[in-house]
């Protein structure tokens, strides 16, 4: 159905691996160290960024999909 809607690629590129994070090394990151710290981001993750909020409310509920499978 879509192909007679859309226009062919004019060229394919090859696929290349581009690896965008470094590893991590969780004994540098001083936030593990200091649970208050740790709690304060955590509320602010929660208050500021819609998919934390939902995640915080989801979890542990009776919407869990983990929990449920």
């Amino acid at each position: 159905f879509m192909e007679t809607k859309l226009q062919k690629r004019r060229f394919v590129a090859d696929y290349v691996f581009r690896s965008s994070n470094r590893p991590r090394n969780r004994t540098s990151e001083c936030i593990w160290e200091h649970d208050v710290l740790r709690e304060k981001i955590r509320e602010f993750m929660i208050a500021n960024f819609d998919y934390h909020n939902y995640c915080s409310r989801c979890l542990g509920s009776s919407d869990d999909l983990l929990l449920s499978s």
